[in-house]
């Protein structure tokens, strides 16, 4: 199985559209949506009262990331688009 195939059905878009990413928008994978409602749930039911978890989420990618690229979780930054600075 190639491995485009494996991920395939995470993108529901392609079911529909040939999907030529320009790198400014691009449609979600379903484990992205996923969390992203789950957080938006979180907030609209308790406010920010779960923040410190979401900063461990966030450090918890910080630290996967880098292990992935043999970095450190300081120099890995969580932006909202590629043009942010």
């Amino acid at each position: 199985m190639e491995l485009w195939q494996k991920y395939r059905d995470q993108f529901p878009v392609t079911e529909r559209l040939v999907y030529l990413n320009h790198a400014a928008v691009a449609p979600l994978c379903r484990r992205a949506a996923e969390a992203m409602q789950h957080l938006a749930q979180d907030a609209l039911e308790f406010g920010s009262e779960h923040y410190a978890k979401w900063m461990e989420t966030y450090h918890g990618i910080r630290v996967s990331m880098a292990r992935m690229i043999n970095s450190t979780p300081a120099e890995i930054a969580i932006v909202k688009n590629t043009s942010e600075v």
